[in-house]
């Protein structure tokens, strides 16, 4: 066999045979027709014939400019078996059995050429057939009396093979040099065919999915050139035009005034103005419009295009108008809506209200603020600013005789107020009563006025203030005057028995005996009522307090108690709040010391102290449900109990479930106690049944507004 390229090394090549020798005689006669054939099929090309045309013209081409070939072409195609366009030279039966039996093999020449991208050329298809891997390509040439094979690769402008020229002969045989020259410039031709009918293909894909997606978004595709002369026209628009404007593609292409007479006068007027400046500039065009279609209707329009500068200075622009009718009749309609709702909210509510823009243009109001703030209610109209607002108000106030400097230093003030700043004020009436003004900007600069009548709260902080006042004279004729009394009583009743004890009979005795023991309740009494009212007027700043530490100070204090009763208090891990911390203190001994107190007989009382910071997840009261984390503490005893239908009245002040001859006490610790929890922002509760025990649960806010201190 012989070969310039054998199916195991293509680029291998050996001695031309003596067949491959070219005089030459004819080799310009054989030019001349391939000049001649291809121009024909160049012409199909541009034609835009068929490709399997196209390859058939190519291969009956190269047939007749080598003698005795039968020429087919191998389409590679990614992803998918090769294709086969042969000639009718080609047996029919082989080319079957190519067409059914891709030939994958790299040693068959088409696949070969195909692989290395190189001319394959096998002299001798029946000895060149590997051994170790027949094909049926191999196998069956012979029986179709073929024997030679040349391939040659045809490669795109890539440099990607697309496939491969082939051509079988019915002898042995090589190419001459004059063959060989055809057969690039037929490959050559073979591929350029294919290229241009893949970018053909791919081209015309393109504009199918171009125009898809035109037609699909809710808008107008278009593209549109100025000249440098400042000419303006669309070199294209899709079919969506018809339906928004009212004015078909072909017209608005032909006469750019067909669309543009849809926009209203004052979008025209400045139109090729503005498009001609950012066509010089090359700025985005973003440009919201009204515009009113051949039927009369109104519609919204937002066009966003961008330019690009052609070598000539045309500048195209690429863009989309884009339908924005439904949006934009959604946000009249919502800003209806809202205007209506907010209007309703103000009339809604109790206060008079103002609001006024993030640049302190007056809004809107409720009919509550027109009739509180008469002398200005005319001036209440778009138009009005907040600083106006102010001015106006200083000028009535000094006019009122209020000390101009400090109307104007109260003015300064609500007109520097920052984002997230609040101002707030009372004044008196003319009628004598009074409103609490609070001016807010909001994070955003808009501003909040609100005038809120408070005539009723401040007569309830007068009535306040005055009951604190007689709470303080209280504590202070309990501590001083009411004492003096009792203290006589009882030196008076010491003195009587020392002096003449000895010639009193029992009776008298027993007299002496209850008269000073009923000093001594009333001076318990005096001091509990004492401690009950100094809650509030002698309360202390909230502070860090460790409950374990004021619970341990707290059994340290009752701890002679304690032992007599042979009694235990465990306390456990509590947490450290934001506390009086004297109250604290008065209020785990007063609820310790009753458990102690209110002990079986028969019975070691055992008393426990437990705490912890509750957990977001666990329920809390509805009191404390914006008030941040809680702590619970819980007092638990093993005491005589008490009906639950007595919950409520054990924390009325004077309240006793038991007589004084069964239990001492007045009445006021646990109603102290819940005075102490309500001063603190928390809530006390109590679960008992007789002779089982009782359980106290107090829940309070871990931390306390530093304002609240002292209160």
């Amino acid at each position: 066999m012989s070969m310039t390229t054998s199916h195991l090394d293509p680029k291998a090549t050996a001695a031309p045979s003596a067949a491959a020798v070219d005089d030459g005689h004819d080799a310009h006669e054989r030019f001349a027709l391939f000049v001649k054939q291809q121009n024909k099929v160049l012409s199909m090309i541009l034609n835009g014939e068929d490709l399997d045309r196209i390859l058939f013209k190519a291969a009956d081409v190269a047939e007749s400019l080598i003698s005795g070939a039968c020429c087919c072409v191998y389409l590679a195609e990614e992803g998918k078996a090769g294709r086969i366009v042969a000639t009718r030279s080609l047996p029919t039966g082989y080319l079957e059995t190519l067409r059914r039996h891709d030939p994958a093999d790299r040693a068959f020449p088409l696949t070969a050429a195909l692989a290395t991208v190189a001319q394959c050329l096998v002299e001798d298809l029946a000895s060149a057939m590997p051994a170790d891997n027949p094909s049926p390509a191999f196998e069956t040439a012979p029986i179709y009396d073929l024997r030679a094979c040349w391939a040659q690769p045809l490669v795109g402008e890539a440099a990607a093979p697309h496939g491969s020229l082939g051509f079988f002969f019915r002898r042995k045989r090589m190419p001459t040099r004059i063959e060989e020259r055809l057969l690039e410039g037929l490959a050559a031709l073979a591929s350029f065919a294919i290229e241009h009918a893949r970018q053909r293909d791919a081209l015309n894909a393109a504009d199918r999915r171009f125009a898809s997606l035109a037609d699909s978004i809710p808008g107008v595709v278009y593209q549109r050139a100025v000249s440098p002369d400042g000419d303006i026209r669309y070199t294209y628009i899709s079919s969506a035009a018809e339906e928004l404007f009212g004015v078909s593609p072909e017209e608005i292409v032909n006469n750019s005034g067909a669309l543009f007479d849809t926009y209203g006068a004052d979008y025209r007027r400045d139109f090729r103005e503005r498009l001609l400046k950012a066509s010089r500039d090359l700025t985005m065009w973003d440009v919201e419009a009204t515009i009113v279609d051949q039927d009369g209707r109104r519609k919204y329009t937002h066009a966003i295009a961008r330019p690009t500068r052609k070598p000539d200075g045309t500048v195209v622009w690429d863009g989309v108008i884009l339908d924005q009718t439904r949006i934009k009749e959604a946000e009249i309609a919502a800003a209806a809506a809202e205007a209506r709702g907010r209007s309703a909210i103000l009339e809604s509510l109790s206060e008079a209200v103002a609001l006024f823009d993030a640049d302190s243009n007056f809004i809107t109001c409720n009919s509550l603020f027109l009739e509180s703030a008469g002398y200005i209610r005319s001036a209440l109209m778009p138009g009005l600013t907040m600083d106006a607002l102010v001015d106006l108000d200083m000028e009535r106030r000094i006019a009122a005789g209020l000390d101009p400097d400090a109307v104007r230093a109260e003015g300064a003030i609500r007109k520097a107020l920052a984002p997230g700043e609040d101002f707030t004020t009372e004044r008196r009436t003319r009628d004598g009563g009074w409103i609490m003004l609070k001016q807010h900007r909001t994070a955003d600069g808009q501003t909040v006025l609100l005038a809120t009548n408070v005539t009723e709260l401040k007569a309830r902080e007068q009535a306040l203030a005055r009951s604190n006042r007689e709470l303080e004279n209280f504590a202070s004729v309990a501590s001083h005057d009411l004492q003096e009394p009792l203290r006589k009583i009882e030196a008076f009743g010491d003195r009587l028995r020392r002096r003449a004890g000895a010639q009193l009979n029992e009776d008298g005795l027993q007299c002496i005996d209850r008269m000073q023991n009923a000093a001594g309740r009333m001076r318990t009494l005096i001091n509990d009522l004492l401690s009950y009212s100094r809650v509030t007027t002698k309360a202390r700043p909230f502070e860090q307090c460790d409950l374990t530490v004021l619970a341990q100070e707290v059994i340290s204090d009752l701890q002679v108690g304690i032992e007599e009763a042979a009694g235990q208090v465990i306390v456990g891990d509590l947490p450290t709040i934001d506390a009086d911390r004297t109250q604290m203190r008065q209020l785990i001994q007063n609820i310790v010391g009753n458990a102690i107190k209110y002990r079986k007989p028969d019975v070691a009382p055992v008393v426990t102290v437990d705490g912890k910071v509750m957990t977001a997840n666990e329920a809390r009261p509805p009191l404390l449900m914006s008030v941040g984390p809680v702590v619970e503490l819980v007092i638990r005893d093993n005491g005589i109990g008490f009906d639950m239908k007595y919950a409520e009245q054990i924390f009325t002040i004077f309240q006793r479930l038991h007589g004084r001859g069964e239990y001492d006490g007045t009445g006021i610790g646990l109603a102290t106690v819940r005075k102490i929890v309500e001063r603190h922002g928390g809530v006390i509760s109590a679960t008992s049944q007789p002779d089982i025990g009782s359980v106290f649960t107090i829940h309070l806010p871990l931390q306390q507004l530093r304002q609240e201190q002292g209160r």
